[in-house]
């Protein structure tokens, strides 16, 4: 229904003939992911190298409050 209340098509419809005509592909401007290289882990070989400590979810005392 438009504005007025006139019955126009379904909401299928409109979808089948934007697929028709090539009209339903993403117009936005974001790019594809890509690939990042991260390390799987941290390698020591030799002393003083690696110092590494995840306090992100560091309990306190209050049950659920984290540092």
């Amino acid at each position: 229904m438009d504005d007025k209340g006139i019955y126009i098509a379904s909401e299928s419809t409109f979808y089948r003939f934007m697929r028709l005509t090539g009209q339903n592909t993403h117009r936005g401007s974001t790019r594809k992911p890509r690939a990042s290289d991260k390390p799987n882990e941290l390698v020591a070989t030799a002393s003083n190298q690696v110092y590494c400590w995840g306090i992100t979810y560091l309990s306190s005392n209050v049950k659920g409050d984290y540092f």
